[in-house]
């Protein structure tokens, strides 16, 4: 074989070798999901191994980050929107529609009627959002340090499933995982490279 056709052989070599051994060890991050027993070794992805640890982990250095406070502004500031009041008017206004008793005692006209409903409906509503509110104003502190918030993140980190886990993975980091497989070409080209040159190149002149 002609020297630099050695080098350049050895060159297309080593980069595939390293491109492909990058792709695998990325890979490898999210598979196997399960262990896979081969001879005395068993081999499993990184992420499901340490799945458990990971959503502690995570549930540990979000819930450091929320205080009580934090929670009660947001419990508070959900009473305080109005889609309360919209709901309760609109759930007042079906029981009186179908209230058959208000009906059958009512001699008013439809049009009549259901101007009685709307205004009645949104009194209602109106009297139980300002008490809903001043209930949620005393009530959010106290549910606010009952709130274990780390062990709703570790629950709902479990239960994500892997495949979801993967794809968010590599929609945050998908540009420094290709990052990764690529320097896996170039080192392992340049790897090839030199040991081209160091077989092809030098040791036949040194012989």
């Amino acid at each position: 074989m002609q020297p630099l056709l050695g080098v350049l052989v050895a060159t297309l070599v080593g980069g595939l070798i390293g491109y492909i051994t990058n792709i695998v060890a990325v890979r490898m991050l999210f598979r196997p999901e399960h262990p896979i027993g081969i001879g005395p070794f068993k081999i499993q992805g990184l992420i499901p191994s340490r799945r458990a640890e990971i959503a502690v982990r995570l549930a540990e250095v979000v819930a450091s980050y929320m205080r009580p406070e934090d929670v009660e502004a947001v419990l508070a500031g959900a009473f305080e929107r109005g889609g309360l009041e919209e709901y309760v008017k609109e759930k007042v206004a079906q029981a009186l529609r179908s209230s058959k008793p208000l009906r059958l005692f009512s001699s008013m006209s439809p049009e009549a009627f259901e101007k009685l409903v709307e205004s009645v409906a949104t009194s209602v509503s109106r009297s139980f959002s300002g008490y809903a509110r001043r209930i949620g104003r005393e009530l959010a502190p106290i549910l606010a340090e009952r709130i274990d918030v780390a062990s709703i993140i570790r629950r709902r980190a479990e239960e994500i499933s892997l495949d979801e886990v993967e794809r968010m993975f590599r929609q945050v980091a998908g540009p420094e995982l290709r990052r990764i497989e690529v320097a896996g070409l170039a080192l392992g080209a340049t790897i090839g490279v030199i040991q081209g040159v160091i077989n092809y190149l030098i040791i036949p002149y040194l012989l």
